[in-house]
């Protein structure tokens, strides 16, 4: 059965949604504010939340920041007496699933309810299939030596944390199954794990592909463009050859790893990110380090 969390203060509106839900045999869970939310969102598995968009402690926005931030794939739909189509607009840009406008038809509303309970049914369709995807395909590290033991315990003690982590060792020698290992036995592998080599990018296109850039940065930015970073946002980014960055570019990538934000080309706000970092080298770094090729702070 479909689970339901209703956010709202009217109690005679909250208990009518309540009614017509369970008519369709949704079971629905009620609050009047947002600090019982949250707690609600935190303990209980919900497939959507309806909120009203005032509330005595807040707004549904607030909401809708709550479950991006739990890195859960709730949908959420917005009611208010108070909306305009401006503000239908910008919920929807944001990522609110549905805006409807009180007083509703009571139809509409359980038909607007039924597409919202259908895409977090496909949505949740799509994950189990990556998480088949993902076992089926699951990087495997076999070998029964001391050596293997050892790598195999230092993999399983570091893949849980959100430790950037360096592997070294020489070309051909699987850096990248490691680093594939690491991202599955993580608490991020069920989100993007991107891999960028470093070796293979133009040194004038680096600082676009890392970070993005926005619209009319440069000629023929025509659109925005997230960048590797940011695309891994939640997950893993693996970069392969990270010797070959250009010194240019590494203080931008020092910032990111120290405060966790990017700056895109063309913009002037930071934005925060959620990134791990695995990087790889078949280079002797401190030697780099020493001959002024790498900042130090990069290997450190």
């Amino acid at each position: 059965m479909n689970r339901v969390l209703i956010v709202e203060d009217n109690e005679s509106l909250s208990k009518i949604i309540k009614m017509l839900l369970q008519k369709e045999k949704i079971d629905a869970v009620t609050c009047n504010c947002i600090k019982d939310a949250f707690y609600l969102i935190d303990t209980d598995d919900f497939d959507l939340v309806i909120t009203d968009l005032r509330l005595p402690d807040g707004d549904g926005y607030k909401l809708f920041e709550k479950i991006k931030e739990s890195l859960r794939d709730i949908p959420l739909i917005i009611m208010t007496a108070y909306g305009n189509i401006s503000d239908a607009v910008n919920a929807l840009k944001k990522g609110v699933y549905d805006y409807i406008s009180k007083p509703f038809d009571n139809d509409d509303f359980v038909l607007a309810v039924k597409r919202a309970l259908s895409f977090s049914a496909m949505k949740k369709e799509n994950e189990n299939l990556k998480i088949i995807s993902e076992e089926t395909i699951r990087p495997e590290i076999i070998g029964s030596s001391e050596a293997i033991k050892n790598l195999m315990q230092k993999l399983n003690l570091v893949s849980p944390t959100d430790a950037p982590v360096l592997i070294m060792g020489e070309s051909g020698v699987g850096k990248e199954l490691v680093a594939k290992y690491i991202h599955i036995k993580s608490l991020r592998k069920h989100k993007h794990f991107i891999s960028v080599n470093c070796s293979a990018i133009p040194e004038n296109l680096f600082e676009s592909e890392f970070f993005g850039f926005k619209k009319g940065a440069f000629t023929g930015a025509d659109t925005d463009k997230k960048g590797k970073l940011e695309e891994a946002d939640g997950g893993t980014i693996f970069l392969d050859e990270i010797g070959d960055i250009p010194l240019s570019i590494q203080p931008k990538i020092l910032r990111f790893l120290q405060e966790g934000e990017i700056e895109k080309v063309g913009d002037t706000k930071p934005k925060k990110i959620f990134t791990r970092v695995i990087a790889a080298t078949n280079r002797d770094l401190k030697k780099m380090v020493e001959k002024g090729y790498v900042l130090s702070k990069i290997k450190g």
